[in-house]
């Protein structure tokens, strides 16, 4: 079944999730996704910046979460993502 939520939102999905892992994994998070931080106590701030950059249209965060949160993200524009289970159609 498809859903939807705003791409805030989803933002905060991945924060709490990476929130929950050890440092070293928020630290490859956020330098697979180009983020600049100083140590593990501004990471999130960094991540959550980059992904919510308008510039990326919301791709990085799509694809982020997608492989994170196990479903798949589809960024549709206006802040609104489409949420769907692998293997379902998320249009």
């Amino acid at each position: 079944m498809e859903e939807h939520k705003y791409l805030p939102d989803l933002v905060d999905d991945i924060l709490n999730h990476l929130a929950g892992t050890d440092p070293e994994y928020r630290a490859a998070v956020a330098d697979a996704i180009y983020v600049h931080y100083r140590g593990d106590n501004d990471v999130l701030d960094g991540i959550k910046e980059v992904l919510l950059d308008p510039d990326t249209k919301g791709q990085v965060a799509t694809t982020l979460a997608s492989r994170l949160l196990n479903r798949n993200f589809v960024y549709q524009g206006d802040s609104i993502v489409s949420v769907s289970d692998f293997g379902t159609s998320a249009s």
